[in-house]
């Protein structure tokens, strides 16, 4: 059954209310950097496959080839554009955030300027948390397969970093006269 009249009234309707917000058009060396971004993702998932298939005859060489496509996304994130570098390496501040990472969160959301709070952002890569962020600041919902999967990956990865409390090496942490 087509539905795009139904579609076209609701978001009318929408649109009256004030419940849409801007959508966000990247250009081309943004979009062409997520697609690096992605395809580096689906090629370390095929090679994470393939050495679990191959099992101890890969362990046993104690290699581990180089990721071309590693540097091809440094590359392209060194021509983009001035304000997604800025945000790339102010990511990487953050424990769990490297290089690869902060690019990833960059290219999936398309920028960190466009939201006003957090809970819009929480809505790209797990929508239970914006709306039960809503309800009770406490209380939050679990986390879904909806959303940006590539975004949400990360964002665990980078979450694990936080787990344990940082070991501080400075010049006095091993002073024992103190």
């Amino acid at each position: 059954m087509k539905t795009d009249r139904r579609d076209f009234e609701r978001l009318a309707r929408c649109y009256r209310a004030g419940e849409l917000t801007a959508g966000v058009v990247p250009d081309k060396k943004h979009d062409a950097l997520r697609d690096l971004v992605r395809a580096r993702e689906a090629a370390t998932q095929d090679q994470l496959r393939h050495r679990h298939q191959l099992g101890r005859f890969c362990c046993g060489c104690g290699k581990r080839p180089t990721d071309a496509l590693d540097q091809r996304i440094e590359e392209a994130a060194v021509q983009a554009a001035t304000e997604l570098r800025g945000v790339i390496e102010a990511l990487q501040a953050l424990r769990g955030v490297a290089h690869i990472t902060a690019e990833t969160v960059v290219t999936e959301l398309g920028g960190l300027a466009r939201f006003e709070k957090a809970p819009p952002a929480n809505g790209l890569y797990r929508p239970g948390a914006a709306r039960a962020f809503q309800r009770q600041p406490h209380q939050r919902g679990a986390i879904t397969k909806t959303g940006n999967a590539h975004l949400r990956r990360v964002l665990v990865e980078a979450a694990w970093g936080y787990r344990h409390t940082p070991a501080v090496n400075g010049p006095c942490s091993g002073d024992k006269n103190r």
